[in-house]
């Protein structure tokens, strides 16, 4: 074992030294070839038990039809005598001493006018015989003496069975002439549940051993079958029943294919089913298709394959030596045929490239450097307009507070209002110092917004602003309500020739701060308004750059980057009015 495990640190210690077509046969032997003669002989080995496993179930639903099909023939057997075990009648009919002939035979008929004694009770070819260990009765019809069969082997196998029951298939040397049916089924029983004068009771039903035989025989018909007793053939379909014969001792078990085991009634029973000749050679020639097509797909396919792909690869790896191996010379040489499309066929591309960009290596360095001094003028000239736009604010805040206080000394109020409104929005797009505003200054300039709007459409618009004490120092995005404010003018109230409504809402519900949007101008159908909400639930960065939606989605964004957990609500009503809710956990503030 060491010596193999050095000899394989050896092997790896020198694959750099191996031509790259030995490396592929080496590859190919221990990770494609072996593995998939392994899951083939697998799956070839699968198949076949699987084919194994059904004749194994057929061969077990057989024997339990037969087996089922035993158990009823003899239970009608075990019922009657069952029955006569409780027949309190019956136990004093045969335990009572009588004086006379005449006394027993006027006994015998009151108990044959009082029960189904003296009738086969039943049973078709089948003779119910009662012993018992007394006198004085008469040997005659269903009742006989028990002393004269104390001595035969029926009743001393009934003796020793411990439960008092015994299914015997037994074989009479005393019936003559010699063709005469000598094989019987006996079924004995023990009445002994209670005892007159210490009286023995034994009954015997006698049943025709070629019945059941024959019922047998129109089950067991696609597989051989030995049913046995003790050990002997008791039937079998494959060679003759002969009634005349006795039982054979088995000696078939080096051909059993299935058998199962039970016992009956105190008689131990088998079911045999015979191995059938020839079925693993059948099994073999069902499942050789399939060897032949994992021999072609998993040797002959992968040999091909990796014939071409050796050739295919070796062949282009050399082009690309030989192109390396002229690097020392002045000027490098670019590949002319380049077959393929694959990463060899890239990396010969790329080689091109490389050559390309060498022999133009002093031109690029100089246009790097001018596109390097162009993008420092453009940064400067950046960092220029950011002061601008910083001067042009204050002077913007300034000339509006001018003309604001101009309107006030000319008693303009009006004006003056609507020019503080415009310098508050002003002063909010402008300020960006912090993305984060709280709900407070949110609805004061909530309050401008709708108040210009309201100096535009005069009588047409009416709002109402609501924000729960509790919920005015929560911080929120900035420009997040009245975004959704603006929305409800230009979407709602704008399309809208009646006058209308725009309520804003903040307030706790449970664990939520809720923030309410609700306009009573032109809503939306049901598809416009799903689309809102897919909108909002799904705004992202990339649907941001392609979407005409733009400040609602900006504020959704905004609001969920903020709290992961916030959720949005759409509801509108054609030609009635639009709702937007959001929700946003507490816990998560």
């Amino acid at each position: 074992m060491f010596r193999r495990t050095k000899k394989l640190i050896r092997f790896l210690g020198n694959i750099n030294n191996m031509k790259l077509g030995t490396k592929f046969r080496y590859l190919f032997i221990a990770f494609v070839f072996v593995p998939l003669i392994v899951s083939s002989l697998i799956i070839i080995n699968s198949v076949y038990s699987s084919y194994e496993e059904k004749d194994s179930r057929k061969h077990k639903n057989e024997a339990e039809i037969l087996k089922n099909t035993i158990y009823s023939e003899f239970d009608y057997a075990s019922a009657i005598g069952q029955n006569m075990y409780k027949n309190d009648y019956l136990e004093r009919f045969l335990s009572e001493r009588y004086s006379s002939p005449y006394e027993y035979f006027l006994a015998y008929l009151s108990i044959t006018s009082k029960s189904t004694i003296g009738s086969n009770m039943g049973m078709d070819n089948a003779r119910v015989m009662i012993y018992a260990d007394n006198e004085t009765i008469l040997n005659g019809g269903e009742f006989f003496k028990l002393k004269p069969v104390r001595m035969t082997q029926w009743y001393n196998v009934l003796a020793k069975e411990k439960s008092g029951t015994r299914l015997m298939f037994y074989y009479d040397t005393t019936r003559v002439p010699y063709v005469a049916a000598k094989r019987k089924i006996f079924f004995l029983r023990k009445l002994d549940s209670k005892s007159y004068n210490g009286c023995e009771r034994v009954l015997k039903i006698e049943m025709d051993y070629s019945k059941f035989a024959n019922k047998l025989a129109g089950i067991a018909k696609e597989y051989d079958v030995y049913i046995l007793g003790d050990n002997k053939v008791i039937y079998s379909n494959v060679e003759a029943n002969n009634t005349s014969q006795n039982f054979k001792k088995f000696t078939k078990e080096a051909d059993v294919g299935y058998s199962t085991k039970f016992k009956l009634y105190g008689l131990d029973m088998e079911i045999c089913i015979i191995r059938e000749s020839g079925l693993k050679f059948a099994n073999l020639i069902r499942i050789f298709p399939l060897v032949l097509l994992f021999v072609v797909m998993n040797i002959c396919l992968p040999l091909y394959v990796l014939s071409k792909l050796e050739k295919s690869l070796i062949r282009r790896l050399n082009i690309i030596e030989q192109a390396f191996s002229r690097v020392n010379d002045e000027e490098l040489h670019k590949i002319e045929d380049i077959p393929g499309s694959d990463e060899i066929s890239e990396l010969m591309n790329n080689y091109n490239v490389m050559v390309d960009r060498t022999n133009s290596l002093i031109q690029t360095v100089y246009k790097d450097k001018l596109n390097e001094r162009e993008m420092d003028i453009a940064r400067q000239n950046a960092e220029l307009l950011a002061l601008h736009s910083q001067i042009n604010p204050h002077f913007l805040f300034n000339a509006l507070e001018s003309i604001r206080m101009h309107s006030i000394i000319k008693r303009e109020y009006e004006t003056a209002d609507m020019v503080e409104c415009l310098a508050v929005m002003q002063r909010n797009n402008t300020n960006w110092g912090n993305d984060m505003v709280s709900v407070r200054d949110e609805a004061e300039f909530v309050k401008a917004y709708l108040e210009l709007q309201k100096y535009r459409f005069g009588d047409r618009l009416s709002y109402r602003i609501e924000i729960d004490k509790e919920c005015e120092e929560i911080v929120i995005p900035k420009l997040t309500i009245v975004t959704f404010a603006e929305n409800a003018c230009i979407h709602g109230i704008e399309k809208k020739a009646k006058p209308g409504w725009i309520f804003v809402r903040v307030y706790k519900e449970e664990r939520y701060t809720v923030i309410e949007v609700e306009d009573t101008g032109a809503g939306m159908t049901d598809d416009e308004a799903e689309f809102m909400k897919q909108l909002m639930a799904t705004s992202s960065i990339e649907n941001l750059k392609t979407n005409k939606h733009v400040g609602i989605m900006n504020a959704c964004l905004r609001l969920k980057m903020m709290n992961k957990g916030v959720s949005f609500r759409v509801e509108s009503e054609d030609k009635t009015g639009t709702l937007i809710e959001i929700r946003i956990p507490f816990d998560e503030m």
